[in-house]
């Protein structure tokens, strides 16, 4: 079975990691080729080592259609696959417009909940439209990473039915990088000068909530307060750095930045609490990965997240925007530190039991399986 894979890029996204880790749980079963719309970021590695290849279109953005169209469809039918399977918003209209291969078939995976926001833009509304009117008629079956982001699109795209295959971890490879020796002296040295460690790993931008993080952390007394470690960057960095300042956090608050894969899963190792007070997820990747590290997780009740968190069994859930019950857990898990361990091994469990990679790759390849017949 012969596989190509439509994704907008190859950085440290979700989706990316998503597609990377089923290549490695899938070596061997699948001939697997991945397009990447625009370049190749760090991801791209990720996914040759598994015995992929990878291609990039090259894009300057992911709108550039005449460019993009004719390279895409070139690849598809020089590579001739069973499957086109896409991800994302501009990679499904790309898809939908191809000429495809005889029997080739098209199917895509939903990684959010982006139609539940409002479009930013008259082209991102344009973009809406288009996709509703094309993909139920051009592909052949519909995934979703979350029951909420399935009802989602459903609803939004007017589709029948969207088939549940959640993200999948690579629960084994998580553990041996959650010991990374580069991050251990740094995290313990900040976690000596404050009531634990808590750490929160994602793009700084607007929904990933970290605004909420900080205030939760400006309204712990002084003697209470937890160190508050931000690994990722983006075009919240700004504004975030300000309420840092105004608030008088920065004794408290560690920016790290951009780091590779290691690091950041090293982070949530290290942490104490690991927090995801995200306003829209599809499901998030971190959560899963810091439940694999057997770490506490406090997250929204948002997209994906109460899937995976059980709320007091398997981590801890707050409202979205809920700053001060965001505090009050963060400081409940670093008092009791053996509550905090329960949640972290039932974690870990629920994370074996259901996402891990080996038990959704073969929920894949029986996907595949049924599409093509």
């Amino acid at each position: 079975m012969r596989v190509l894979h439509v994704i907008e890029s190859l950085e440290r996204g979700g989706a990316e990691r998503v597609l990377a880790v089923l290549a490695d749980a899938l070596r061997g079963e699948v001939e697997l080729h991945v397009a990447s719309l625009i370049g190749l970021g760090p991801v791209a590695e990720w996914i040759r080592a598994a015995g992929a290849s990878v291609y990039t279109l090259r894009l300057s953005r992911r709108g550039e259609f005449w460019r993009a169209l004719p390279q895409l469809e070139a690849l598809t039918l020089r590579l001739r696959p069973n499957i086109v399977h896409a991800h994302l918003r501009f990679s499904e209209l790309y898809a939908a417009t191809l000429v495809r291969p005889p029997r080739c078939r098209l199917v895509a995976t939903f990684h959010n909940t982006a139609y539940d926001a409002e479009a930013q833009s008259a082209f991102d509304r344009g973009t809406r439209f288009v996709q509703r009117h094309v993909l139920a008629r051009r592909f052949d079956r519909f995934f979703a990473v979350s029951q909420q982001a399935a009802k989602s699109y459903q609803h939004h795209l007017g589709l029948d039915s969207v088939e549940v295959i959640p993200n999948p971890v690579s629960v084994e490879r998580v553990r041996r990088l959650g010991t990374y020796s580069a991050i251990r002296d740094t995290a313990a040295r900040l976690r000596a000068s404050a009531a634990g460690l808590a750490v929160q790993v994602g793009n700084l931008r607007p929904q990933k909530g970290h605004l909420v993080s900080l205030k939760a952390l400006a309204s712990t007394p002084t003697e209470h307060r937890w160190h508050l470690v931000l690994v990722g960057e983006g075009p919240l960095r700004g504004e975030i750095e300000r309420e840092i300042e105004v608030s008088g956090l920065a004794p408290w608050v560690t920016l790290v930045g951009e780091v590779n894969y290691e690091s950041s899963i090293g982070w949530m190792g290290a942490a104490d609490v690991v927090i995801q007070p995200s306003h829209a997820e599809g499901l998030p990747m971190t959560v899963l990965e810091a439940m694999a590290l057997g770490r506490p997780v406090v997250g929204t009740r948002v997209g994906g997240i109460p899937e995976a968190i059980a709320d007091g069994d398997t981590g801890l859930l707050i409202d979205d925007g809920d700053c001060a019950g965001l505090a009050a857990r963060v400081g409940l898990l670093l008092r009791d530190r053996e509550a905090a361990a329960r949640l972290g091994d039932a974690a870990e469990a629920r994370v074996r039991e259901r996402y891990d990679a080996p038990r959704i790759a073969a929920t894949w390849l029986d996907a595949y399986r049924r599409v093509l017949h």
